[in-house]
């Protein structure tokens, strides 16, 4: 998903993991990130379908 996230936002791979440790620990996460993120869990739980 991470790699998703970076292609979808042009923004590095690398960038995108420190935003979320920074996220984790009480930063705000950037919005074209907060956006592809909950894209990418939607579009993968879509693909696992129901528990």
């Amino acid at each position: 998903m991470l790699r998703e996230i970076s292609q979808h936002t042009n923004i590095k791979l690398s960038v995108i993991a420190e935003k979320l440790i920074q996220h984790g620990l009480g930063a705000a996460l950037p919005d074209p990130i907060t956006g592809e993120l909950h894209a990418a869990i939607a579009r993968h739980a879509c693909r696992s379908g129901p528990g």
